[in-house]
């Protein structure tokens, strides 16, 4: 492959994640969209003039599905040595286009953004449903999955305070992973797989929350961690928060 062709086809990866970090902020339409901030036609009011965010139905991060598994499928990308002979091009994370190579960290690091302090919170629920369809379809394997173990981690792991903001914030996205993928978290749950870590949002952080080390369970997916979360999810629906139990 030509030089010029090659910076074309690493221009088409850049657009791909792109389109990823885009079309996954948009909002996740369900039953319970009174809980959004939705103007006419199901789209979410802009924070400001200056940051415009366009607003659509769930059929736009199943189009970047779509997109991404597309792309997966057109293979191995090759280029022409000097010695005449074919070569797979290989990046730092893998090959082009087979391996998806960089668009797991684009995620993540994207991710990480949606849990500080100052991003909007319908970024991380619209997020965490784009996501959670890649883990379903185990794009990438089971990298994707790994952040559905954050996202317990967070809300059935660790001690609340259960106001109204926190339930929203901690308990609408168990809510979102568990509908597109909780075939995949049990799955996983029951083969016992390690996790490789990366969707933390503090660097250091404890890859298992306090509740679940005092029942003395271990890293990664395991059917104890499953039933665990099954549990805290059956004892979270008997406190006296109303905002949980229209959540879970």
């Amino acid at each position: 492959m030509e030089d010029s062709n090659l910076q074309r086809a690493i221009a088409s990866i850049a657009k791909v994640s792109e389109i990823a970090r885009r079309d996954m902020f948009e909002p996740e339409s369900n039953a319970r969209e009174r809980q959004y901030p939705l103007g006419d036609h199901g789209q979410l009011h802009p924070g400001s003039e200056s940051k415009i965010w366009h607003y659509f139905f769930a059929q736009a991060q199943d189009r970047l599905v779509r997109i991404v598994l597309w792309a997966r499928e057109l293979g191995v990308l090759h280029k022409t040595a000097q010695s005449g002979e074919s070569q797979p091009v290989i990046t730092s994370q893998g090959r082009i286009w087979s391996d998806l190579p960089f668009f797991v960290p684009d995620v993540q690091e994207a991710w990480k953004k949606t849990m500080r302090p100052d991003s909007p919170i319908s970024h991380r629920y619209n997020l965490a449903a784009g996501i959670a369809r890649l883990a379903s379809l185990r794009v990438c394997n089971n990298a994707f999955a790994e952040c559905g173990l954050e996202v317990m981690k967070d809300a059935l792991e660790t001690p609340q305070e259960l106001s109204s903001s926190a339930c929203l914030l901690l308990f609408q996205p168990v809510y979102i992973w568990l509908r597109y993928a909780g075939d995949q978290l049990l799955l996983l749950s029951l083969a016992r797989l390690p996790a490789h870590g990366g969707w933390a949002s503090e660097a250091g952080a404890h890859p298992i929350g306090s509740l679940a080390q005092d029942a003395g369970i271990e890293g990664g997916f395991s059917k104890a961690r499953f039933i665990f979360w099954k549990e805290r999810l059956v004892v979270l629906r008997m406190e006296p928060a109303d905002e949980i139990e229209i959540i879970l």
